[in-house]
């Protein structure tokens, strides 16, 4: 037997094995997608935004969320031929991912926002856009986050501290809970 033959034998039971994963791989992305949107509905009445509460946060609100959560994770490792999903934060975190980006395209669009950043993912050739306000409420928070902790190690400059003042005003506008960063 040639290479060749090795090759094209392994191929067929490859190529056929390569159609169901990529068959799959579009249900659960479509069926992730949806799931995003449903979460959007269901926790659109939250103080915050739901994909924006940690594992760690406290209260009514986080309760709800880990409480979808818990029972996306159950049925999860319920669906899962050997009756333990892996990492079932995996798919958590892309149902989380998409949900802010529904979001963001939802407030892009509500707005009629047409300004935009393009930028690259990863190290391939795809771009994404992210809205005005997922711009805001990333750049922002990443503001906040630097001024709080120069304030805590007590560095911050008076001007710096009005500045925070803002920001922390600026990210309450975009309905951000600042007590959840």
């Amino acid at each position: 037997m040639t290479i060749n033959q090795i090759v094209a034998a392994v191929s067929s039971i490859v190529a056929e094995a390569r159609e169901k994963a990529a068959e799959a791989a579009g249900r659960s992305y479509g069926a992730e997608r949806e799931y995003a949107k449903a979460l959007n509905e269901h926790f659109d009445t939250l103080s915050v935004a739901w994909f924006t509460i940690e594992h760690n946060a406290k209260g009514a609100e986080a309760e709800m969320v880990h409480a979808e959560k818990r029972a996306y994770f159950k049925a999860l490792n319920d669906k899962h031929p050997t009756g333990k999903y892996p990492n079932p934060s995996v798919p958590f975190a892309r149902v989380r991912k998409y949900a802010q980006e529904e979001l963001a395209l939802a407030f892009g669009s509500a707005e009629g926002d047409t300004a935009s950043d393009t930028e690259a993912e990863g190290s391939g050739n795809a771009r994404h856009t992210k809205s005005l306000t997922l711009r805001y409420v990333d750049e922002l928070t990443t503001l906040y986050k630097a001024g709080k902790r120069a304030e805590r190690d007590g560095v911050i400059q008076t001007k710096e501290a009005e500045a925070l003042v803002h920001i922390a005003s600026g990210l309450g506008a975009l309905g951000i809970d600042i007590a959840q960063l």
